[in-house]
């Protein structure tokens, strides 16, 4: 399985650095073939992780059987424990379905992630812009302003407050 050069890894906390190598390399070792992606996404595929972010990780299978979830049980907890990771578990066919599903959730993977194993399971996927949820499910504007989730610019943006943060903003 392919392995990328993962440079972010260097901005990340030694320990957070260190477990995900080794996280990696289990998870590698336990599903072999069957992992088709590990990816990392957030504020820790920024390199931006702070004490009280979660670690977010996405685990994308060819496929993905009941001993896959018992080999993996202890390598999880272990990760959920030390470093507060949290995981999504996704089939790569499930992949499509669940960018149009949750198109608010993934234009934010979009955005912030970082593949450490594998292939890029989002490779030549895009969300409708259309499919963004209203900021306010009933819109009393007078004007009809169509108030949308805001997604930020992955670089070039500070607070995204200023007028040229959110001119930036997609």
């Amino acid at each position: 399985m392919k392995t990328p050069d993962l440079p972010m890894l260097d901005r990340l906390p030694e320990g957070v650095a260190r477990g995900l190598q080794d996280f990696q390399a289990v998870a590698a070792r336990l599903l072999g073939p069957s992992l088709q992606a590990l990816v990392l996404f957030g504020s820790g595929a920024e390199g931006r992780l702070r004490v009280t972010s979660d670690l977010n990780l996405l685990l994308v299978f060819r496929e993905l059987t009941p001993q896959h979830l018992a080999d993996l049980r202890e390598p999880l907890r272990q990760m959920e424990a030390l470093h507060r990771a949290r995981f999504m578990l996704l089939l790569q066919e499930e992949v499509p379905a669940a960018l149009e599903a949750f198109p608010d959730k993934f234009m934010d993977i979009l955005r912030r992630h970082q593949v450490l194993l594998g292939s890029d399971p989002f490779a030549g996927l895009v969300i409708d812009p259309l499919r963004l949820r209203q900021m306010a499910d009933e819109n009393r504007s007078p004007f009809g302003t169509a108030f949308c989730e805001s997604i930020d610019a992955r670089f070039g943006i500070s607070t995204g407050i200023s007028a040229a943060d959110r001119a930036t903003t997609v």
